[in-house]
């Protein structure tokens, strides 16, 4: 089955930020890194609330990470898993 636009303008935005030339070639699971990345904003605000971090660090922070694992996932790069990171330390 042939996947559609079903992108808004924002999403495509996002596209083309990640540099995706055809989006037609993403799988389910890059469509959603792309539809994270355009609600980080949102979830930096609501994050923001507890004090922890300010808005625009959070932003910047949810911003690198969904890029990183939208590349990684697209390159076929395996990332560390959180039980990883947390053995790490």
């Amino acid at each position: 089955m042939e996947k559609t636009n079903s992108f808004n303008e924002e999403e495509m935005q996002v596209c083309r930020q990640l540099g995706v030339n055809d989006i037609n070639e993403l799988d389910d699971e890059l469509r959603s890194y792309v539809r994270a990345l355009t609600h980080v904003k949102e979830v930096a605000e609501k994050g923001a609330e507890e004090d922890f971090v300010t808005k625009e660090q959070l932003e910047i922070d949810l911003r690198e990470a969904l890029t990183e694992a939208f590349h990684a996932k697209r390159e076929g790069r395996k990332l560390k898993t959180l039980q990883e990171l947390i053995d790490e330390l």
